[in-house]
């Protein structure tokens, strides 16, 4: 088994492979955190001759933007665990890792996963993931829509142009709609996959 440890940021991913436990040796690649960045990094272990089914790799959970790496590598075969950034600062501090930047710490995620051997991460089936991302567009809207009510009620506590309470009230009419299609697109999905109710209740 191989193993890599993957330090996320929003732009990039901080990867080491881990070649040899004591002393310490491996390989590091900067990939972007995209698509293509992912398929890069796929490539580049394939000329390492890393094979996909025998690669255990491990990053931690950073909001979202660990969710595209963990899933896509997860797609291509690669056995994948998401680790509490907690865990990992006390792992480092118990090998005496003192100093932080995204290279070190992707060192000591690819020798937490050497070590430890953290239980496999697998990805919500690809229709929650779908309602996931419904749910988190009609949350943003809902606030989009809170913001301009409030702008209108403050328009309407002031002196302002008519000009600018029809631009509000434009806003608010098209938010609405955006919001009464969006349901309905997500009521339609959940119809299709019953047990996505049940996540709900």
């Amino acid at each position: 088994m191989f193993y890599l440890g993957i330090d996320v940021a929003k732009a990039k991913l901080d990867c080491y492979l881990l070649t040899q436990l004591e002393p310490l040796k491996g390989k590091a690649k900067v990939v972007t955190n995209t698509t293509k960045g992912l398929a890069d990094l796929l490539i580049w272990l394939t000329k390492n001759h890393i094979p996909h089914d025998q690669l255990h790799v491990t990053l931690e959970a950073t909001g979202v933007y660990h969710e595209l790496a963990a899933t896509q590598l997860h797609d291509a075969g690669v056995c994948v665990s998401i680790a509490n950034p907690a865990q990992i600062k006390h792992f480092g501090q118990g090998l005496a890792v003192r100093t932080k930047t995204a290279g070190v710490d992707s060192q000591v995620l690819a020798r937490y996963c050497a070590m430890i051997k953290p239980a496999a991460w697998t990805p919500p089936p690809p229709e929650a993931r779908i309602l996931k991302g419904f749910l988190a567009r009609r949350e943003a809207i809902l606030q989009d829509l809170l913001r301009e009510q409030n702008r209108q009620e403050k328009a309407e506590s002031t002196v302002t142009p008519e000009l600018i309470h029809q631009s509000i009230n434009d806003s608010i009419t098209f938010l609405n709609a955006q919001l009464k299609k969006l349901q309905s697109q997500i009521d339609d999905h959940i119809d299709r996959h019953p047990g996505l109710k049940n996540d709900l209740d």
